[in-house]
């Protein structure tokens, strides 16, 4: 019996289930070790404890996920990764024309439904991690509102809704040492 293909890769794990990839027990595994517990901040509890705590708080160890060994699964990690190398090149357009790109390649002949399937599900968590990341480029701001109350009247007639508010600031993280003194900031 072949042991299973596995990834410690979560967006690739997630790419090749949806290219069709049939998981197989124990499906993932999640391992920690005292050093990983430590780093947590779990010193001073029982280690089978502290995995315990780790996972109550969303603090994830190792994690592996675990294929059928008997699809051919390398062929599709490969896609996987030269997607990714794809995306990275200087020349790389949008994750949206990388997609038209993958999906071009398919109907051409060029690549299996399933290797389409694993590209198109890079790109997608490739769109995904940016779109989550697009706050980090911004400016921050500071929304204080000012006194009063807010009211919010909905016309019974029109269905219409009409929201009054006493005010509010809004200031960047870069305003001047003027405006942080002036605003008590």
């Amino acid at each position: 019996m072949r042991s299973p293909f596995t990834t410690n890769n979560d967006a690739q794990a997630f790419a090749l289930y949806m290219a069709g990839a049939q998981m197989v027990p124990p499906y993932v595994k999640n391992e920690y070790t005292p050093n990983m517990l430590r780093g947590m901040g779990l010193q001073g509890v029982k280690p089978l404890d502290a995995i315990k705590l780790a996972q109550a708080r969303d603090k994830r160890g190792a994690v592996t996920y675990f294929f059928n060994p008997e699809q051919e699964l390398r062929n599709l990690a490969d896609a996987y990764d030269d997607q990714i190398k794809r995306l990275d090149a200087d020349d790389a357009g949008t994750v949206q024309e990388e997609i038209v790109k993958v999906e071009t390649r398919f109907l051409d002949g060029q690549i299996t439904r399933q290797e389409k399937d694993v590209r198109v599900a890079c790109c997608f968590m490739r769109g995904r991690k940016l779109i989550l990341n697009f706050w980090k480029q911004c400016q921050p701001t500071l929304l204080i509102t000012k006194g009063g109350s807010r009211s919010d009247v909905v016309d019974k007639d029109t269905g219409g809704r009409t929201v009054t508010h006493p005010g509010f600031i809004v200031v960047s993280a870069n305003a001047s040492e003027e405006t942080k003194e002036r605003l008590g900031l």
